[in-house]
């Protein structure tokens, strides 16, 4: 089915009449009824009974009409999503962090990149460093947070150093070895279509935190 022509068509189902139809799609009446014809020499069958001055859906103009109208819609929806997409606003970022410390990592910064991007569906996964590096390398997962020495990365990913967020002072800092209550310095720059560029993001436990 044509969606322009869909459109043509439920538009003289809209108006009742060609010539008001066709001056509402901007079009000659002539080229209207012309497509009109077309499709419905097309189908084998009339898709409006012809009176005088209006125009009514037959049976089948009944279906042909039902079945385009959700044509239609699906079309502007798929076109809000893409527009979406292209903005930043939509999509789906899969994640993985490690063991242990990854789950507090992803507990305390995720509600603030929600409020950002609701549109972003994240779809998280605790595994081992090792497991993440392949994961990601083969295409799997889109982004990960790691904490790995320089003899643990894999040659054709890309790492980035980054400090994550403020813990309150009465919680220790997840990124360091001991229990001192002193926080990690925050970063939450960058957009979704930034973060989703990055193979993996590296976190580096003795100089991510200043404690």
């Amino acid at each position: 089915m044509d969606l322009k022509q869909i459109e043509y068509i439920v538009k003289i189902a809209e108006t009742g009449n060609i010539t008001r139809a066709a001056e509402q799609l901007f079009v000659t009446q002539s080229a209207l009824n012309q497509q009109l014809l077309k499709l419905e020499n097309a189908l084998g069958i009339k898709l409006f009974y012809r009176r005088k001055h209006d125009l009514t859906p037959t049976d089948a103009g009944k279906v042909y009409l039902k079945y385009g109208r959700q044509m239609l819609i699906e079309k502007r929806e798929a076109y809000n999503i893409i527009n979406d997409l292209a903005q930043d606003n939509l999509g789906h970022l899969s994640f993985t962090f490690s063991r242990e410390r990854g789950l507090d990592m992803f507990v305390a910064t995720y509600p603030a990149f929600h409020r950002q991007f609701p549109g972003i569906i994240v779809e998280p996964h605790e595994m081992r460093v090792h497991n993440q590096q392949l994961q990601i390398a083969q295409g799997y997962v889109d982004l990960g947070l790691v904490t790995l020495s320089e003899q643990q990365k894999l040659a054709d990913l890309q790492y980035d150093h980054i400090r994550i967020w403020t813990y309150q002072q009465s919680r220790s800092c997840p990124l360091c070895s001991s229990t001192r209550n002193r926080p990690c310095e925050a970063s939450s720059t960058g957009s979704s279509g930034q973060l989703r560029s990055v193979p993996m993001s590296f976190l580096n436990q003795a100089a991510s935190a200043p404690c």
